[in-house]
């Protein structure tokens, strides 16, 4: 039989617009690492050669796929590129666990929150191994697939006795 599944967080959670939500960073964000089109936090910040701006990917990709000029300066011919020093920047910053509403006090760079989330986070939600159903966070599984589902093996059922 397999061994429970642990998904791990998701990232934190992608706008519509294309940038982190601030309310994840420890502190703020400077100005620079702003999306002027979203004004959220850039995400896969791309370099926009008309003006020098950042935005972020699904921002510059947007705008381009409605055929509108640089939001910037009103440039009509332009191309843009991942600027993957400021990409870093980004990754730097200081962030919450996603899971931190739940109560976990993670506090880490960006760019360790899925590890952190993959392999370390206890309230990441885990399903049973035994096929109930159930779904639990890291810390209480244990004791579910132990002590209370109703499928777990007869001999760990005995064992409660």
């Amino acid at each position: 039989m397999a061994g429970p599944e642990f998904p791990s967080c998701q990232p934190l959670p992608q706008l519509p617009t294309g940038g982190y939500d601030d309310d994840y960073f420890v502190d703020p964000a400077p100005e620079s690492l702003h999306c002027p089109v979203c004004l959220l936090v850039l995400r896969e910040p791309h370099l926009i050669s008309c003006c020098g701006a950042h935005l972020c990917q699904v921002c510059i990709e947007r705008v381009q796929a409605n055929e509108q000029s640089c939001p910037c300066c009103r440039s009509e011919k332009y191309m843009h590129m991942l600027n993957k020093e400021k990409r870093g920047k980004v990754l730097e910053l200081r962030v919450r666990c996603i899971n931190s509403v739940k109560g976990c006090e993670w506090v880490g760079e960006l760019g360790d929150q899925d590890r952190h989330c993959t392999s370390r986070c206890q309230y990441v939600e885990a399903v049973c191994q035994y096929g109930c159903g159930g779904s639990y966070p890291r810390f209480m599984l244990g004791k579910h697939e132990q002590d209370e589902c109703p499928e777990r093996p007869i001999d760990m059922k005995m064992a409660t006795f």
